[in-house]
């Protein structure tokens, strides 16, 4: 049963022989129909006047497209590894995968990259698993600290470029859904894990926000004005749609969007 005043609802229609499970996303700040396309989640974004019938048209006109996309997600593999914290493991930086070096039974816990290596020193390791853990802690703390220098003057150099104006940033090491975010006051937050990607994907989130600083929501105009600057901007999504929740630790994430098109004529 599907309830039609709801802004977000969930629908699946049969296409051939298969069952195309889809999200429908309501918005008065919609005025065209978006369809968003990832490896296992299919999601139609509406004005809040489209009806199903026009919602369910969308997904059988584009059905080709979507199982295409998403084969194309199943057959290509991540380049980054998944991170396991042991002794000569890797853990990635910047797009690569870099050894983890660990020094057990040190005076303190500390981390450095150094050589194309990162080396950590840690302390109470009698136990494997607590071990590990501090390692991760340390990593992640070493990456929390590198990200904001690093981002901030990104930032300001697209800023600069589209003479727009970020009143600030942060880094947010909790999110397990958004690469980064625009607030009402025109602040940006990124999440710490974008640091693991590499530079040209950063720059393009960067260049995401930044552009929703000139151009709210995700209208056409605003995704010229991303194209503007960065005409390969896909392959950048096309990377964090393969690598993403690696990185992240989570099925979650999203660079908004994945694979998009506009659905209205």
């Amino acid at each position: 049963m599907i309830n039609n005043s709801s802004k977000e609802i969930k629908d699946r229609i049969r296409y051939g022989s298969i069952n195309l499970e889809y999200h429908i996303k309501r918005s008065k700040r919609i005025k065209t129909s978006e369809l968003i396309v990832d490896s296992d989640r299919i999601e139609v974004r509406t004005p809040l006047n489209k009806s199903l019938e026009d919602t369910r048209n969308i997904i059988l006109d584009k059905a080709d497209w979507i199982l295409k996309k998403q084969k194309e997600y199943q057959e290509t593999i991540p380049e980054i590894i998944v991170p396991t914290f042991e002794e000569n493991s890797t853990v990635p930086y910047l797009g690569k995968n870099y050894r983890l070096k660990i020094n057990k039974k040190q005076p303190i816990n500390t981390i450095g990259f150094m050589d194309g290596e990162f080396v950590a020193d840690i302390t109470n390791s009698d136990v494997n698993e607590n071990a590990k853990s501090q390692a991760r802690e340390l990593y992640e703390g070493w990456l929390r600290r590198i990200a904001y220098p690093i981002l901030e003057t990104k930032t300001k150099i697209y800023a600069l470029k589209l003479g727009a104006n970020a009143q600030n940033i942060s880094i947010k090491s909790s999110s397990k859904s958004r690469w980064a975010s625009l607030t009402k006051t025109d602040s940006i937050n990124f999440n710490m894990h974008l640091m693991k990607a590499p530079q040209e994907v950063i720059d393009y989130i960067i260049l995401h926000e930044v552009c929703h600083l000139k151009v709210k929501g995700h209208s056409h105009h605003y995704w010229d004005l991303v194209y503007r600057y960065m005409p390969d901007y896909q392959e950048k999504i096309n990377w964090l749609n393969v690598n993403g929740k690696v990185l992240i630790g989570s099925d979650k994430i999203t660079s908004e969007p994945q694979y998009q098109c506009q659905c209205d004529k």
